[in-house]
């Protein structure tokens, strides 16, 4: 019985630690999402209540705009660049309801349509998306994560994020 009760009390310990740790935020901050924990943010910097509630189910979809001052912009990739201080998708003092940034998310996201893929498994992802969603147009725009490139698709009429899929469609030169 005891075995038995450390274990539940394992199990439930866990499973909340990983459900705490699951994305809060799908952050778009310039030309691209990412995903963020509660954790990896100031919660006390959010300046809208409506971004603090973490849905059961999903991210709370977020637009970090750039500051528009140039003060403020030159402080922020300063800041980035030489204190070591997070990058616009992690300050919360930037975060916006995502409603507010749609033009910018817009002029970032490729229609899926026009995505071919790299490679074989980028091609069978995309039939795959497109057989799953027939009769939808959709977009895409690039994801950040520090193992693989993926996209989040988006539905083109309301630019809601409805999807992912692992393609790569950063525009790289070289």
């Amino acid at each position: 019985a005891f075995i038995f009760t450390v274990q539940i009390v394992a199990l439930f310990y866990g499973s909340l630690t990983l459900f705490n740790e699951r994305p809060h935020f799908l952050v778009f901050a310039k030309d691209s999402f990412t995903a963020i924990s509660a954790q990896q943010v100031d919660m006390g910097a959010l300046r809208f209540d409506e971004l603090r509630d973490k849905p059961l189910i999903g991210p709370v979809n977020t637009y970090a705009r750039m500051p528009d001052n140039p003060e403020e912009r030159s402080a922020l990739i300063e800041s980035v660049l030489f204190d070591g201080e997070p990058d616009l998708e992690r300050r919360a003092e930037y975060f916006e309801p995502y409603a507010n940034g749609l033009e910018v998310v817009r002029a970032a996201a490729r229609p899926a349509e026009d995505v071919t893929g790299k490679t074989e498994r980028e091609q069978q992802a995309l039939m795959r998306l497109r057989s799953r969603y027939p009769n939808e147009a959709l977009l895409l725009v690039p994801a950040r994560t520090f193992n693989e490139d993926y996209s989040v698709v988006l539905d083109a009429a309301s630019l809601e994020p409805i999807d992912v899929v692992r393609v790569d469609i950063w525009e790289r030169g070289g």
